[in-house]
């Protein structure tokens, strides 16, 4: 958890974070991303898993924004 009380870091970094762990702290493993991936859902709280669902749905019925296209 981050340093404030009850905040944790985003979900992305988390993924990362274990991708890395899985990878012995070495080099992320592309191999390690989807136990990666799932350790960390296993570990979502309620209100995270809701702002996943919201997200999916935004992404999946809207066109990307345009700072996200330029990437």
């Amino acid at each position: 958890m981050d340093s404030k009380v009850g905040v944790r870091p985003p979900i992305s970094g988390r993924i990362s974070d274990e991708q890395k762990r899985l990878s012995d702290d070495g080099e992320k493993d592309i191999s390690k991303y989807r136990a990666a991936l799932s350790t960390v859902f296993e570990e979502l709280n309620n209100e995270e898993v809701k702002h996943c669902e919201e997200t999916a749905i935004k992404w999946n019925t809207q066109p990307l924004p345009d700072e996200m296209q330029r990437k």
